[in-house]
């Protein structure tokens, strides 16, 4: 609580008012939840550590003002209310998301957005977490476009993502099924997949083409050839090369799966459901 307190001196008053005070309020629940093991502790981490890495003497003080300006910036470049006055849609956050470094990397980046922090301590700000080993090496927080850029952005607009996954058929209308799974299962696997597939497209959108390469040779590094999240050959239908390894569409895999680029060459072939593919990008 000590250390919580340093930090809170150290914050904008807007997160300190906003986020610190709904997070001390709420800090005991937090606790007794993860002793009950119905929190993860890297919940509770990511949460607290939003705060108390901020106290003066903190250990990657100035890597983390860093990494508070790039998702900022990311954050800015989507929900920058001059560029969405056209859209007419509100926002549940439009304050950029905090950030922590944790210390156990395994998980490799995630974002806590703001709707699963309202549902945790009340407070409309996100988490955004990177490992602590991590720091040191901005060339490979292009992670951070997919994060910040892309689930923080779309959570902060009520309604999009179910708005999204409803009109997946309608998008699909047309187009040929590939072998080996019915529409109404390739539906429902978009569907259940819309939430990275947008991000992928946000991080694409706001960084450019070295999204896709960087991405790619980046779960590889993090999680070895069996992570929970290979990336596929192809994230996107948009000619990027993120190549290294792919599973096909399943449950517990990610979309992007179905077409290879061949560097070289302006034809792609596409894989059977199931098929494991591998590429290289040189």
């Amino acid at each position: 609580m000590k250390a919580i307190n340093a930090g809170v001196n150290m914050l904008p008053h807007i997160y300190a008012e906003r986020y610190a005070q709904p997070l001390e309020h709420n800090l005991k629940r937090l606790l007794q939840l993860e002793a009950g093991r119905r929190l993860p502790p890297a919940i509770v981490e990511a949460l607290t550590a939003a705060v108390y890495q901020h106290r003066n003497g903190s250990p990657k003080a100035q890597q983390l003002e860093r990494f508070l300006g790039v998702i900022s910036n990311l954050y800015r470049s989507f929900l920058d209310k001059t560029k969405r006055a056209a859209a007419n849609i509100p926002l549940t956050q439009t304050i950029p998301p905090l950030a922590k470094f944790q210390h156990d990397g395994r998980g490799g980046p995630f974002t806590l957005p703001v709707d699963r922090v309202k549902d945790l301590i009340g407070a409309r700000i996100g988490v955004v977490s990177l490992p602590a080993t991590y720091a040191d090496d901005p060339v490979i927080w292009a992670a951070l476009a997919h994060e910040t850029g892309g689930h923080d952005v779309t959570h902060a607009d009520p309604g999009l993502l179910p708005e999204l996954a409803e009109n997946i058929p309608t998008a699909l209308a047309g187009m040929p099924t590939p072998q080996g799974i019915s529409r109404g299962d390739l539906i429902q696997l978009w569907a259940h997949w819309i939430d990275e597939a947008s991000a992928d497209v946000y991080g694409l959108l706001n960084i450019g083409p070295a999204f896709a390469p960087n991405f790619a040779v980046f779960f590889p590094a993090a999680f070895g050839p069996g992570g929970a999240q290979r990336p596929p050959i192809l994230r996107m239908e948009s000619g990027l090369i993120p190549a290294t390894q792919a599973v096909c569409l399943t449950p517990t895999r990610p979309p992007f799966c179905g077409c290879i680029w061949r560097p070289g060459s302006s034809t792609r072939s596409r894989a059977s459901p199931g098929q494991v593919v591998t590429g290289t990008i040189k």
